[in-house]
């Protein structure tokens, strides 16, 4: 198990989430994120297009778990945010 929540900190995402603020996110995606507006800036800024499939795939850094999937509990919440500060952009 890979666990990158242990590295988590909300210092490290607000920091990484600001490089997005000027991205518009589909209102569609927004709402699959449960409105967190935030989180669907960062995640349509890095794939764009793609940030749909991504959200249904199993993700290895993830340890497989789909994106979507890490919505639904704190814990893997900031996996899932730790994971897209990894991603190259």
């Amino acid at each position: 198990m890979i666990e990158l929540e242990k590295y988590y900190s909300e210092e490290n995402w607000k920091g990484f989430s600001k490089t997005f603020e000027s991205v518009n996110a589909p209102k569609n995606l927004m709402m699959t994120l449960n409105n967190d507006e935030e989180l669907a800036k960062v995640i349509f800024g890095i794939l764009q297009n793609e940030s749909f499939d991504w959200l249904n795939k199993n993700i290895p850094a993830l340890d497989n778990l789909k994106p979507i999937s890490c919505l639904e509990n704190g814990h893997l919440s900031k996996r899932l945010k730790v994971c897209l500060t990894r991603m190259p952009t």
